[in-house]
C-alpha cells in the first residue's frame, strides 16, 4: 500500500504561478527543449533545476494558453517548473 508524507522543510515552500501564451513557433521549441526554453524565457539570473510538462503539452495537445508553475523549495536543485494547459481550443 502507498504511503505518503510530507517531507520536512515544506513550511518554505514557495510557489509563482505564470500565464504564458506562446505562438506554434514557441510552442515547438517548448517541446523540444523544455528546460532551455524555460531558461530563456525567464532569464540567465532564474534558475532552473528541472522541467515538467503536463501529458497534454506533452502530447503536442492545442492550449490556448500555458500556466508555467514555479516552486522553490530548500536546499540544492530547489527550482521546479512545471507547464500545464490551462484552456483548450
Amino acid at each position: 500500500m502507498a504511503n505518503v508524507q510530507r517531507p520536512s522543510g515544506t513550511e518554505q515552500l514557495e510557489v509563482e504561478i505564470f500565464t504564458v501564451t506562446l505562438d506554434e513557433g514557441e510552442a515547438k521549441r517548448l517541446l523540444a527543449n523544455p528546460q532551455g526554453f524555460t531558461q530563456e524565457l525567464l532569464g540567465e539570473d532564474h534558475i532552473v533545476n528541472e522541467v515538467h510538462l503536463s501529458k497534454e503539452i506533452a502530447d503536442g495537445g492545442t492550449c490556448s494558453d500555458r500556466e508555467l508553475l514555479h516552486v522553490t523549495t530548500p536546499g540544492p536543485y530547489n527550482s521546479t517548473h512545471v507547464w500545464r494547459c490551462i484552456l483548450h481550443e
